[in-house]
């Protein structure tokens, strides 16, 4: 029985990369530092951040762009980072001291992991890094830390009415409390705006919910906050293969595709093609109506609200790749 030829999923061609791989640098490097390693182009990942730059300017809105260090944690891309005043988006206290450590400023570092740890919040406020609070106790802890140091910059982190389960942010009635008590503590803490962790690559429930914390933003500033700017998270899908090769390997992998048989369906899997991606989402994204059905755009510019956000893998699209050693090659054979 002749085995069938083996599934594949080809991604777009990059000239730049393959120009790499087909030098025998990839090779000589596995004797110098073993494998695998990351091979990196950090002008990509300037390229990347240029063109969600670009996508801000032709909006005419005013924005930040902060590289979610989870993506990749390798130190390159925070060094282009603080050259290139780029923010830093850190979940844990390991990674807000790698950012300081490589030079990012506190005040270009957002804080965005669930259920922080004093020692992480109390490094956070000392360095004036932006801290993206998801519980009335965060804020309570944060007010505390505040009190004998110095003012805590912070968002408050609206949870999503269509993922209620999430475990990042706050309800409408917890949001409530939280604004009164930024209000009741305005000498320690100084309420920048909100956020919104949302799971997903859809534009248009990202959009609606931006909308929405412009809105909330309006009704904080009747309450005397400051409330001038949103962070909406991630979420920009990086479109890795062509369409055709995505809907064939869709159709087509089964469990023989698969090591020890394993089966995976189709909701598995990351969104490897995606018809919108990048910087071009965050195009669809300040061009949809947001919640009140004027353009995401013109909505932050008319309440004057800057727009944050955090991408991870987006800002890492074709800069690199990691390079393995094949350790060995078993064939087995079938019996008919």
């Amino acid at each position: 029985m002749t085995p069938s030829p083996p599934l594949t999923l080809p991604t777009y061609p990059d000239p730049e990369l393959e120009a790499v791989l087909q030098s025998n640098l990839p090779h000589e490097l596995t004797y110098a530092l073993g494998a695998p390693f990351h091979l990196l182009l950090p002008d990509r990942f300037d390229a990347n951040v240029a063109a969600f730059q670009v996508v801000l300017d032709e909006a005419g809105v005013d924005g930040r762009i902060y590289y979610a260090k989870k993506a990749n944690k390798a130190a390159a891309w925070i060094e282009r980072c603080a050259t290139g005043g780029t923010g830093v988006d850190v979940a844990s206290i390991g990674e807000l001291r790698e950012a300081l450590g490589h030079g990012v400023c506190g005040e270009g570092i957002v804080v965005t992991g669930p259920a922080k740890a004093d020692n992480l919040l109390r490094i956070a406020v000392l360095h004036g890094c932006l801290i993206a609070i998801d519980a009335l106790d965060e804020l309570e802890r944060v007010i505390v830390i505040a009190q004998t140091t110095r003012l805590a910059r912070i968002l408050l982190r609206h949870l999503p009415p269509v993922q209620l389960h999430s475990r990042f942010g706050m309800n409408d009635s917890e949001l409530d409390t939280a604004m009164r008590l930024c209000g009741d503590a305005a000498d320690a803490v100084r309420m920048e705006g909100f956020s919104l962790h949302l799971s997903g690559y859809a534009v248009q429930p990202r959009s609606d919910m931006a909308g929405e914390l412009v809105e909330l933003c309006l009704k904080a500033r009747v309450m005397g906050l400051q409330a001038d700017r949103i962070s909406i998270g991630g979420g920009f899908a990086v479109d890795y293969v062509a369409a055709q090769d995505w809907e064939r390997f869709t159709r087509e992998q089964t469990s023989a595709d698969y090591h020890a048989g394993k089966s995976f369906s189709t909701s598995d899997f990351y969104p490897y093609h995606s018809p919108v991606a990048g910087a071009d989402a965050l195009r669809s994204l300040a061009t949809r109506p947001g919640g009140t059905g004027n353009p995401l755009a013109h909505q932050l510019r008319d309440a004057g609200v800057m727009l944050l956000m955090e991408p991870g893998r987006a800002l890492l699209d074709r800069a690199g790749c990691t390079v393995f050693r094949v350790q060995g090659v078993k064939t087995s054979f079938l019996m008919a």
